[in-house]
């Protein structure tokens, strides 16, 4: 498992696309220019294009360069500040990486790649990390589902607040007419 880097979230910024040949990944690495950052953590920091842990954007860090287990994509964890195996690849794209491989060499895999533009699948509870407590909650605030449900209990509990409020006051004035 990746260790925690704290430097590497002040790196952190969202994308519209990650380079997919090595002529523009050098030329990305190149403007993020990691060797800015202080390098506090135990290993050097490196230029990456990954998935946030919602798998609803692409994100330049630069992390540590991290080893991954086969048969997984990576993302990028901002509240844990590392480099985790974000979803299992292998029943999802044919470019899925058949042996452990290093986080810098992402570029390798298209499939993962791919993954970052959304272009294979959409991201569902199943391919969502189990790490976080309120990301299947996320997910389904994204796609709506729960939209519905969140607005009828928001109604719900105002309802009970001017409720609250009103019996407050007729007590308050019932009281005072006692003492008049």
């Amino acid at each position: 498992m990746a260790e925690t880097c704290s430097t590497s979230v002040a790196s952190v910024s969202v994308i519209d696309s990650c380079p997919m040949n090595s002529s523009e990944w050098n030329q990305r690495a190149s403007q993020k220019n990691c060797s800015m950052y202080p390098q506090t953590c135990n290993k050097p920091l490196q230029y990456h294009c990954l998935l946030n842990t919602y798998g609803n954007e692409s994100i330049e860090v630069c992390a540590p360069d991290t080893l991954l287990n086969s048969d997984f994509c990576p993302s990028y964890n901002i509240n844990q500040q590392r480099i985790l195996e974000q979803f299992n690849c292998t029943s999802l794209i044919a470019d899925c990486p058949e042996r452990p491989y290093s986080s810098t060499s992402i570029l390798n895999y298209k499939g993962c790649m791919k993954q970052l533009y959304g272009s294979m699948m959409p991201v569902t509870d199943s391919t969502l990390p189990t790490v976080e407590i309120y990301t299947p909650v996320y997910a389904a605030l994204k796609e709506g589902s729960l939209w519905p449900s969140f607005l009828i209990i928001s109604f719900l509990i105002i309802l009970i607040m001017l409720a609250a409020l009103f019996i407050l006051h007729r007590w308050k004035k019932r009281k005072r007419g006692k003492y008049n």
